[in-house]
């Protein structure tokens, strides 16, 4: 057997073929080649299309990287594994098939294919590793296979031609970022399996209008929401047991603590009497908030002129940005934040 180590060839569509002859004690033979190795065509700029053949079970870390100006690929039904980066930064790779046989994909191992407008992902994979489709700016949607498990940090943060996204009861697991900036997302259906959304997940979805938190999610990340200026509700499953909604806005379940006040909920608010804290950067970006009042007995917060202060307005905690006018801070405040 034998391997591709790199390539000098002229370019254009190339074979990688399933053997390649060899001379051994002088006689030619023909040796099996079964897999294509780390950097093997990597910034191969000539390169316009790629077909692999069926012999081929692995593609190394970076193998394909940088091939600029290759417009598609054509897997062999041997290919099992896809190494890290295998195809990062091939700006005009324009979609991707991905064969049953695949069993793994490598971390970014799409990062960066700015042309590439659809992909099909194999049934067996369990897992979308972290930077896999990061900055595929021209994908407009994604099918997650049935045995996926987790989707890891940064894993399509930044597909900004994304509309929707349904996640099956597999997974589990949402990691950092990881549909950060996916600008044109504007339907998330999340799984009942559900259990953990990592920070900044959904950040920057500006044409998310609606999210329901599902009753399994016991974790979620700081920031998950933020520039998200389309949300106008949140809504959490009564029978969640960690997480609450009211009128749109995300609580832990007692209701303590503020989490995240939707992006496009618009008019004035009123803090509940039991809450006691909020979240980093829970109202960020809420220019829809127009003036804040707080029920009592509230005792840790306190209302005047429709922004929030500390019960003994002496901090002033929250200055609503789509407060207008002019506004005279009392003599007593020593602090802002």
């Amino acid at each position: 057997v034998c391997w591709i180590t790199g390539y000098d060839g002229p370019g254009g569509a190339v074979v990688v073929p399933s053997s390649l002859p060899a001379t051994i004690a002088g006689t030619t033979v023909h040796m099996k080649v079964i897999s294509i190795e780390a950097r093997a065509f990597e910034g191969c700029t000539n390169i316009t299309s790629i077909r692999i053949a069926d012999s081929i079970g692995s593609i190394g870390n970076l193998a394909f990287a940088d091939c600029s100006n290759m417009t598609s690929v054509t897997f062999g039904s041997g290919v099992t594994v896809i190494g890290d980066m295998a195809f990062s930064g091939c700006a005009r790779l324009a979609g991707a098939s991905l064969p049953a046989s695949i069993l793994g994909l490598g971390e970014g191992a799409f990062a960066g294919c700015t042309g590439l407008t659809s992909v099909t992902l194999p049934n067996q994979i369990t897992e979308i590793r972290d930077f896999t489709f990061s900055g595929c700016a021209k994908l407009t949607g994604i099918s997650v296979p049935a045995k996926v498990q987790s989707i890891g940090t940064y894993s399509f943060a930044n597909c900004a031609s994304i509309t929707s996204l349904a996640l099956p009861s597999s997974v589990k697991t949402i990691g950092l970022r990881a549909f950060a900036g996916c600008s044109k997302l504007n339907e998330v259906a999340l799984g009942d399996n559900l259990a953990g959304i990592g920070s900044a997940a959904f950040e920057g979805c500006g044409s998310l209008a609606n999210v329901t938190i599902p009753a399994s999610v016991t974790s979620i990340g700081e920031l998950v929401f933020r520039g998200c200026a389309g949300l106008a509700t949140i809504t959490v499953a009564s029978s969640n047991t960690v997480y609450a909604s009211l009128e749109g806005v995300l609580f832990d379940k007692a209701r303590t603590t503020i989490l995240q006040y939707p992006g496009n909920r618009v008019g004035d608010y009123t803090i509940p009497a039991s809450v006691t804290g909020m979240a980093t950067g829970a109202f960020d970006g809420c220019k829809g908030l127009t003036a804040i009042a707080v029920e009592e007995p509230n005792t840790v917060y306190s209302a005047l002129d429709g922004i929030l202060f500390d019960k003994a307005l002496t901090t002033l905690c929250l200055y609503p940005a789509g407060k207008d006018g002019n506004v005279t801070i009392p003599a007593g405040v020593h602090s802002v934040g």
